[in-house]
């Protein structure tokens, strides 16, 4: 639970307003990693797929296997799934696997069709997992190369662990013609296994030879770059910028982006500068972007796009060392504001370029527009960032002091909630935030304290305050502690934030002050919205009382009932008891929850060992029999229990099975564990 918090989020600007928009999205891009390098070091989880339909059907099968036998199971499936069926042959293939019979799974995945439809890939990529998982490498490939539309998250796994004593030159012409059908994916991977033998740079080479080929392709440029980024070859992509010619204004926006403070993205940004912004454009641009940015507003204005543009020219400008080309930029862009003012978040900006150039332009602008704007806490908030920019202490001090008179402790009603003015928040907090930057300043601690005392609590200012004193709490000592504890029962709702506190109050307590402490607490969380509880109950986990946290954890799971907020309760309970070697609690509890959150195989390893650990034999070897039942040849956990005191039972058990199941390889493979 947790409200998301910002200690210092700008204000929101009116809607329309258009220069407002895009400085948010220039501080946006200021704040984002740097395109290329972001982009390159992700794209292996990004080329793969999660598998959520592999997963539901997956949790499925564990689910019937707590309660069935595997072996009837089986027993009770037709002889063919129903023709076209595709979840009803995977089911099979997941069972099978389980049993250990690789047989039928060779049969399953030789007897699948033609598969298409939108949730083929994420299904078969799943069972790709499931399989290399298993460390059943070579049924991994058959399926792979049965269905290449897969894109397995452990391809790079699957291909590592053939590279350890297979032909490299077989493994590379394997790779390619995967590469046929399905490129982008396994293209990383060929790159990776050729890393290994010093020959990735031909392939780079090749790549690089395509994008001169086709100079207004997007994709073979962005490939190219990633590639060589990935393989780590030392290369320099300045001949992109003359080279590269994207027909679109958005592709040069993107290419420019993904090279970051090359010369190749001056070129690129100026280029699509020149061209015209269409409705094409701004598509692209929202698809593109939002896949490399976590939050990026469609453009639909050509003036949007080209003030965008130059501000990423700019910001290149300015950590190239060239601040008198960034120091025109800047003037002009400033110049669209009333009196030729840059917004907050490129006020600091503008002050970082004209420090580095000893311009003063912009300064000037600010001072001959004081008289017009004296009385706006905007434009000391704007001249504070500049001068921080510029690294003038005693000069952003006076400007916040201004801006924060200007921006008085003023509540307004948000439906049934009073709520201090925003800007409050954002000025004080940005204020506090320079001050103790980098060494502290006694007066920070002053003003936070002063401005916490002042506040109402059940505001949402109020926890803003306590989270920046959390973050700082080496200034205090008892100073504020009942403050502190009427702020948290002032709080219907407890969060994380709450949960940090106590645990930051807490910290140096010993003997009956810890206890004092945690009575307290939980004199306010009883009665109180389970959210108390819970949040109460994960402060002791995460400060060693954990046994203290079972009654609390309890209460909230009992009376959050169906709501899908106890889980995070279940989980932490959960963990208690595996901590402390409480198997049957531990196996009650994630039984009873199971629908919501499944039972995992290891989670019953853990029951089986804790069992062990205590001399009950008999739980023990039930435990690991119904382990068994779920994945026949998942032998994590087997040597330990043997050497608790249960050898002689799981041959017992192995022989048995074996007997049972002569087509299985698991028995077999165990049974030569234990010996």
């Amino acid at each position: 639970m947790n409200r998301g918090f910002q200690e210092q989020a700008p204000p929101q600007p009116p809607k329309g307003n258009r220069l407002s928009r895009i400085w948010l999205l220039a501080a946006l891009l200021v704040l984002s990693a740097t395109g290329g390098e972001a982009s390159a070091q992700s794209w292996r989880s990004s080329a793969a797929e999660s598998a959520p339909e592999w997963d539901k059907l997956n949790s499925s099968v564990i689910e019937q296997l707590v309660v069935e036998d595997l072996g009837a199971v089986i027993a009770s499936l037709p002889p063919a799934p129903p023709r076209g069926d595709v979840h009803a042959s995977m089911r099979r293939l997941n069972l099978f696997a389980r049993a250990g019979n690789r047989v039928k799974v060779s049969e399953v995945i030789d007897s699948l069709p033609v598969i298409t439809g939108p949730l083929a890939q994420p299904l078969l990529s799943g069972a790709v997992d499931f399989l290399v998982y298993r460390q059943e490498f070579d049924l991994a490939r058959r399926m792979v190369e049965k269905l290449p539309q897969a894109r397995p998250l452990t391809g790079h796994q699957l291909v590592s662990q053939w590279a350890e004593k297979g032909d490299p030159v077989e493994i590379d012409l394997w790779l390619a013609a995967r590469m046929a059908q399905n490129y982008d994916y396994w293209l990383f991977i060929r790159l990776e296994v050729r890393s290994r033998r010093g020959t990735a740079g031909e392939l780079v080479d090749s790549l690089e030879n395509e994008v001169k080929a086709h100079p207004a392709d997007l994709a073979r440029a962005i490939r190219y770059l990633k590639a060589a980024r990935y393989a780590g070859k030392a290369i320099r992509f300045d001949w992109m910028g003359e080279t590269c010619k994207p027909a679109l204004a958005a592709e040069c926006f993107v290419l420019a982006f993904d090279l970051a403070d090359s010369n190749a993205a001056v070129s690129l940004f100026e280029r699509a500068i020149s061209l015209p912004f269409t409705d094409r454009d701004s598509q692209l641009l929202s698809e593109e972007m939002n896949g490399r940015l976590s939050l990026f507003p469609p453009i639909t204005e050509r003036k949007e796009f080209v003030s965008l543009t130059k501000f990423q020219l700019a910001k290149i400008y300015q950590t190239s060392g060239q601040a008198e080309k960034a120091q025109k930029i800047m003037e002009g862009l400033a110049a669209a504001y009333p009196d030729g003012l840059p917004s907050f978040d490129l006020s600091q900006i503008a002050g970082k370029a004209q420090a580095i150039s000893g311009a003063r332009v912009i300064e000037n602008r600010f001072k001959q527009a004081e008289v017009k704007n004296t009385n706006s806490a905007q434009y000391w908030y704007d001249r504070a960032q500049y001068y921080k920019g510029r690294k003038e202490r005693a000069e952003a001090i006076d400007a916040y002091e201004k801006a924060l008179k200007l921006s008085p402790l003023t509540l307004h009603k948000f439906g049934q909630y009073d709520e201090y003015d925003e800007w409050r928040r954002v000025v004080f907090l940005s204020y506090i935030d320079f001050l103790d930057t980098p060494s502290g300043d006694p007066e920070a601690l002053r003003l936070l304290q002063a401005e916490f005392e002042t506040v109402r609590l059940e505001t949402s200012y109020a926890a803003f305050l306590v989270v920046a004193m959390t973050d700082h709490w080496q200034w205090f000592s008892s100073a504020g502690t009942d403050r502190f504890w009427d702020f948290l029962a002032a709080q219907r709702i407890w969060y994380d934030f709450d949960r940090d506190l106590l645990g930051t109050m807490i910290k140096g307590l010993t003997g009956a002050e810890r206890g004092n402490l945690w009575s307290r607490a939980e004199k306010l969380a009883a009665g109180g919205d389970p959210s108390r509880s819970m949040m109460l109950g994960w402060a002791m986990i995460l400060n060693k009382d954990s046994e203290r946290a079972v009654p609390l954890l309890k209460d909230v799971i009992r009376r959050w009932g169906a709501d899908r907020e106890k889980y995070t309760a279940v989980s932490l309970l959960y963990q208690i008891y595996i901590d402390t070697d409480n198997w049957k609690d531990a196996e009650a509890l994630c039984l009873a929850e199971r629908h919501e959150r499944g039972v995992g195989i290891d989670e019953i390893r853990k029951w089986a060992l804790a069992a062990a650990r205590a001399g009950a034999y008999d739980e023990a070897m039930r435990l690991w029999r119904l382990r068994a039942n779920i994945d026949r040849g998942d032998f994590n956990g087997l040597s330990e229990l043997a050497r608790l005191g249960l050898k002689d039972r799981l041959r017992s058990f192995y022989q048995q099975l074996a007997q049972d199941e002569p087509a299985s390889w698991a028995p077999r493979a165990a049974l030569q564990s234990l010996d």
